[in-house]
């Protein structure tokens, strides 16, 4: 369901960048198929936004997460805080720059988008004060791309399926497209 409600666009600035140039990658969600803000349903619930520069080991070199969703004081009156969910058919853009180094070799640009129904603490707390035993996972990724630094990132971000539905799995091939 959330998959079908989220669409992605992604921009990067300049397109193929050159090593020692800064380049910005900003990543479109759009609520294109809810009727109703996203995420929804339980407070606890909310989107994180990551783009993360790893190295030709999977070692993270920089990294940058930005949260959508809605915050909640429970006691002792139930509050909300803050609310920065995505209206019907609105759009919010999230940006990363990073100076690209003189060698890039190997570097990748990673964004994910992905929905968590919980968070890591409550998981936690579920865990220690309940026994809580079960490996179901907590947090499902919508959106994931991973392009090279060394490369054009446009035409990277564009190779997937659905472009409106950027968080769909790529085939393997074009056949299927």
């Amino acid at each position: 369901m959330v998959k079908r409600a989220v669409a992605v666009q992604v921009v990067a600035e300049p397109a193929a960048p050159k090593p020692g140039e800064d380049v910005k990658v900003t990543l479109t969600v759009i609520n294109a198929g809810a009727g109703h803000k996203l995420p929804t349903g339980d407070p606890d619930r909310h989107f994180t936004v990551e783009f993360l520069i790893v190295d030709r080991n999977q070692q993270t070199v920089e990294s940058q997460t930005d949260t959508m969703g809605r915050w909640i004081m429970w006691q002792p009156a139930i509050i909300e805080l803050y609310d920065n969910r995505l209206m019907p058919l609105a759009s919010r853009d999230y940006t990363f720059i990073y100076r690209l180094p003189k060698d890039i070799d190997g570097l990748r640009l990673q964004t994910k988008i992905r929905y968590h129904i919980q968070s890591e603490r409550q998981h936690q707390m579920l865990v220690k004060k309940f026994g809580l035993t079960a490996n179901d996972p907590y947090f499902f990724t919508v959106y994931e791309r991973d392009v090279p630094l060394n490369g054009n990132l446009t035409a990277g971000f564009e190779d997937g399926s659905d472009a409106r539905l950027g968080c769909a799995a790529p085939f393997a091939d074009k056949k299927h497209g």
